[in-house]
């Protein structure tokens, strides 16, 4: 029997973010969001939200056209959909735009790259509760857990059937994408599959 969708994306977040103790995710999926009338609309892939109220939007990213100041505007308009007139921009929840990707789109070998606002001189973070996660399935440098490391070999085209996650989003894969040759985009696009059922 398979997991839920909903809990294949929180137990996939827990393994990347394990400090935030996620204990559950309420997911929608392709939220499509725009300001006002002549603004441009953005389709978030995947939206979720822990029980704390903390923001997740998830994407996918396939193209090398790589383009980091998309994320400013995801943001930006997540924002405005968050805070309602009248109330304090304290109330504002921390939000963290996570981007998988099956290349480097940096060049510098890192799994897991967290960027956050912050004084270069000082070296102090604004500490405005955004993070802008990304997640190079190539990459060699930096800690991951052995489960999300098994997911990025997953993004790579490696299942291993014995881990339990692993087993439950390829069995998803399967599902929607029957008898297609695996490729390191096809599998890309094949766990996006998976975020976009929830």
């Amino acid at each position: 029997m398979l997991t839920t969708d909903e809990g294949i994306c929180t137990r996939v977040l827990q393994e990347l973010l394990p400090q935030l103790k996620i204990k559950k995710l309420t997911t929608k999926a392709q939220s499509q969001i725009k300001g006002g009338r002549e603004d441009k609309a953005i389709r978030l892939a995947i939206q979720a939200f822990d029980e704390q109220g903390q923001i997740y939007d998830i994407e996918m990213q396939l193209s090398r056209d790589f383009q980091p100041k998309r994320t400013h505007y995801y943001k930006a308009l997540v924002d405005m959909t968050t805070l309602l007139a009248g109330t304090d921009y304290d109330d504002l929840p921390p939000m963290f735009v996570i981007i998988f990707s099956p290349f480097d789109q940096f060049g510098d070998k890192e799994r897991v790259s967290d960027y956050i606002v912050y004084c270069p001189k000082t070296h102090r973070a604004l500490d405005d509760g955004t993070h802008v996660i990304y997640v190079n399935s190539k990459g060699v440098k930096g800690e991951v857990s052995q489960a999300m490391q098994k997911f990025l070999n997953l993004m790579n085209g490696q299942v291993d059937r014995k881990d339990a996650l692993i087993n439950d989003i390829a069995e998803k894969m399967d599902y929607y994408n029957h008898d297609q040759e695996w490729s390191i985009i096809l599998v890309a696009k094949n766990v996006l599959n998976v975020f976009d059922y929830m």
